[in-house]
């Protein structure tokens, strides 16, 4: 009888323990199958929002502003758009400047569950009334992301 029962928890002990083990394996390769889809959405994220911020017409620049807001969070979110309305588009309007900017390459540095951080490689040209001529400049921006509500949402942007 004790060694009917001693078998009974030996399995039962085994198959709980298989059980885990099949989930710990399907939890960590739906982790590694999700990583690569969740490293694109912050590369995407972090390009397409550097470049929002960047890019600005003089015609369109308070659309333009509220666009670039849309990729951001929290106190970058504020800050940018205090800085927008007071400096980017009174001077936008008033040199007709025009900015364009592109990213020509980006790199995640690291990435957790909710935050991530990303260097992007800028750049831009700009021109105005008073300078036709694109005057281009390249940078280099180290971006700090949060997920928000399912969206990859820049908390800081930082030239370097």
């Amino acid at each position: 009888m004790i060694g009917r029962r001693a078998f009974a928890v030996g399995l039962s002990l085994a198959l709980v323990g298989a059980g885990a083990s099949t989930a710990s394996l399907y939890a960590q390769t739906r982790t590694d199958e999700q990583l690569p889809q969740s490293r694109s959405a912050i590369g995407d994220a972090a390009d397409d929002g550097a470049v929002a911020v960047l890019s600005y017409r003089a015609d369109s620049v308070d659309a333009d502003i509220e666009h670039a807001a849309s990729f951001l969070t929290g106190d970058f979110l504020s800050y940018y758009s205090a800085f927008g309305a007071e400096s980017i588009a009174p001077a936008a309007k008033e040199r007709g400047i025009i900015s364009s900017a592109t990213v020509s390459a980006s790199s995640i540095v690291s990435s957790s569950e909710n935050s991530a951080v990303a260097l992007v490689f800028v750049n831009q040209n700009i021109t105005s009334t008073d300078a036709p001529d694109p005057k281009a400049a390249s940078s280099s921006l180290r971006i700090e992301l949060d997920q928000v509500d399912g969206r990859w949402l820049i908390s800081k942007l930082d030239p370097i």
